[in-house]
C-alpha cells in the first residue's frame, strides 16, 4: 500500500523535513539571545582600562587613556563604539542568514549555509561571547557548545558546498569522526573531567584542521572534475571571500604589532582603524557565501577579481614610484639648494597623475594575458576581425573568417553561417 507523507512534516517541493526548519529557528534564536546577552558584558569590559598583560587587542590600555582624552573622547564613547561594531557585525551575519533561509530553506544546502552564517559570528568573530562565558557556569557551557556547533557546521559546509553532496564520498566519514570527538568533549566538559570550559583537546583541533585542509583539497577536486559552470562560479565567490579574510588576518596579526609599536604615541587610532578593517574583511566570508547560495550575479566574480588584481597591482606600483621619486628628488634638491623643498612632492604628484592611465592599461593587459588568457585572446581576435572586415570584399572569405572568429572566441562544438542568396528562398551555408 502506498503511503503519503503529510505536508505538515515534509516540504512538498524538495522533501526537506519541516522539522529541520524548526530546529534551524530554535538554534538561531538561541544564538540571537546569546548575541544580545553578550553586548552588556562587552560594554562593561571596554569601559575598563587593561593594566596587566595580556590585554585584548580591542581593550583600552592604561597608556591609551591620555591619547583618548587628547582626541576629545571618553572611555564610555570608546566602549559604545566597540559595542556598535560588534552589533553591526552580528546584524549583517543575521541578515544574510535570514535572506538565505527565506530564499533557500527548501534545500539542505540552504539550511546549512544560513545556519553557518549565524554560527560563524559566534565561533570566529564575536568579542562579547567569551566575556559572557566568564559570567557563569551555565553561560560558559552554552557558549562552548554553540562555538563547537559553529565550527562543525562550517567544516560541514566546506565539505558539501555548493550542491550539498560529499565529494569525494569518503569525506563524510572524516566529518563523522569530528562530530563524535566534539560530542565526547562536550560530555567531558560538562562532567568536569580535565578540559576547561571553552577549550578543545589536541585531538579535536588536529582533526578540525585536517578536515579544513581536506575540504580545501576536495573543493579543488570538485572544481576541476565534478562541478558544472554554475557551481564553479559559486566556488569562485567563496574562494574570493576566504582569500580576502585570510589575507586580512595575516596582515593584521603579522604587520599590526610592529607598525603599531612604531607609531607610538598615536597607535590607538591606528589600532581602531586596523581592527575595523580586519573585521570588515572577515565579513567577506558570510557575504560571499550568501551570494553564492542565492546565485546572485555569479558571473560578476570574474570582473571583480580582474579589477581587484588590476587596481591592487596599480596601487603598489604607483606607491613605489611616488615614494621613490619623493626620496630621490628630495635628496637631489637638498644637495643643490642645501634645504628641504616642497617641489619634490609637487613633481612626484604630477608624475603619478601622468603615469596613472598608461600604467593602468599596461597592468590590465599584462593581467589579462597572464590570468584571463581566453578573454584577452577573444578581444584580440575580435579586433583583428574588425580590421579584416573593413578591407575584405570576397563574401565567401568574409563568412569563413566570421565563422573562424566565432570558433576562436566562443569555442562551440560546431559553427555554421547561413546567408540568404540573391535568389529568393535560396540559402548559402558555410561551415567550420
Amino acid at each position: 500500500m502506498q503511503t503519503v507523507q503529510s505536508e505538515s512534516t515534509v516540504d512538498a517541493r524538495s522533501g526537506t523535513p519541516l522539522v529541520a526548519q524548526i530546529v534551524w529557528v530554535v538554534l538561531v534564536s538561541v544564538y540571537g539571545l546569546v548575541f544580545l546577552a553578550a553586548l552588556p558584558h562587552l560594554a562593561r569590559a571596554m569601559r575598563q582600562a587593561c593594566s596587566a598583560a595580556p590585554c585584548s587587542v580591542f581593550a583600552l590600555r592604561v597608556e591609551d587613556l591620555p591619547e583618548l582624552a587628547a582626541a576629545g573622547l571618553t572611555v564610555a564613547q570608546y566602549a559604545a563604539f566597540q559595542v556598535m561594531v560588534e552589533a553591526m557585525l552580528g546584524i549583517v551575519c543575521a541578515a544574510m542568514a535570514l535572506v538565505v533561509f527565506w530564499r533557500a530553506r527548501h534545500e539542505w544546502i540552504g539550511l546549512l549555509t544560513s545556519f553557518t552564517l549565524v554560527a560563524f559570528w559566534l565561533s570566529y568573530m564575536s568579542n562579547g561571547a567569551p566575556l559572557l562565558a566568564q559570567s557563569s557556569l551555565v553561560a560558559a557551557r552554552l557558549v562552548t557548545l554553540l562555538g563547537t556547533i559553529g565550527a562543525l557546521s562550517f567544516a560541514a559546509l566546506l565539505l558539501v558546498f555548493p550542491n550539498g553532496r560529499f565529494v569525494p564520498r569518503w569525506t563524510r566519514y572524516l566529518l563523522l569522526l569530528l562530530v563524535v570527538l566534539a560530542a565526547i568533549e562536550q560530555v567531558i566538559v560538562a562532567a568536569g573531567f580535565g578540559l576547561e570550559m571553552g577549550t578543545y583537546s589536541g585531538a579535536f583541533l588536529v582533526i578540525l584542521l585536517v578536515v579544513y585542509f581536506v575540504a580545501i583539497g576536495a573543493q579543488v577536486y570538485r572544481y576541476r572534475r565534478v562541478s558544472d559552470p554554475l557551481q564553479r562560479q559559486q566556488t569562485k565567490w567563496v574562494v574570493l571571500g576566504m582569500a580576502g579574510t585570510v589575507l586580512a588576518m595575516l596582515a593584521y596579526f603579522v604587520l599590526f604589532e610592529p607598525v603599531a609599536l612604531a607609531l607610538q604615541p598615536g597607535w590607538l587610532k591606528f589600532r581602531i582603524v586596523a581592527t575595523v578593517v580586519m573585521l570588515a574583511m572577515i565579513l567577506l566570508v558570510p557575504l560571499t557565501l550568501a551570494f553564492a547560495i542565492l546565485r546572485y550575479r555569479l558571473w560578476d566574480i570574474d570582473v571583480i577579481v580582474r579589477r581587484t588584481l588590476v587596481y591592487a597591482a596599480l596601487t603598489v606600483l604607483l606607491a613605489l614610484v611616488y615614494f621613490g621619486s619623493v626620496t630621490l628628488l628630495t635628496a637631489l634638491f637638498s644637495s643643490i639648494t642645501g634645504q628641504q623643498s616642497a617641489l619634490a612632492i609637487v613633481v612626484s604628484t604630477l608624475l603619478i597623475a601622468a603615469l596613472f592611465s598608461p600604467l593602468r592599461r599596461r597592468v590590465q593587459n599584462w593581467i589579462d594575458r597572464r590570468f584571463f588568457r581566453k578573454k584577452y585572446d577573444a578581444q584580440q581576435v575580435l579586433a583583428q576581425f574588425a580590421v579584416a572586415a573593413r578591407d575584405e570584399t570576397d563574401l565567401d572569405a568574409l563568412t569563413a573568417e566570421l565563422a573562424q572568429v566565432i570558433q576562436e572566441t566562443l569555442q562551440p562544438e560546431h559553427v555554421s553561417v547561413w546567408l540568404r542568396d540573391h535568389t529568393p528562398n535560396e540559402i548559402v551555408r558555410n561551415e567550420v
